[in-house]
């Protein structure tokens, strides 16, 4: 949920200071939940890092996906 959204934020942002920003704090959210899911005994450490990597691969299809020519325009957009 939070690589995603991040995802979306860096299609959207036009400055790459909130692109990095939304990367950070998806990257801190990913990490907190991971760590809290393991600490309080809800999975075990085993499937918190198999779903991480299967994370990492789902934003390594987002990532391919947003990087083609699904950005907007702004230039068009302005225009209008």
């Amino acid at each position: 949920m939070f690589t995603t959204l991040a995802l979306v934020v860096v299609a959207l942002a036009p400055k790459s200071g909130y692109r990095t920003l939304a990367w950070v704090v998806a990257a801190l959210a990913v990490a907190a939940f991971a760590f809290s899911r393991v600490e309080l005994g809800v999975h075990w450490t085993t499937d918190v890092i198999a779903s991480m990597i299967f994370v990492g691969a789902w934003v390594v299809v987002l990532f391919a996906l947003f990087a083609s020519d699904i950005r907007p325009n702004r230039m068009n957009a302005e225009a209008d």
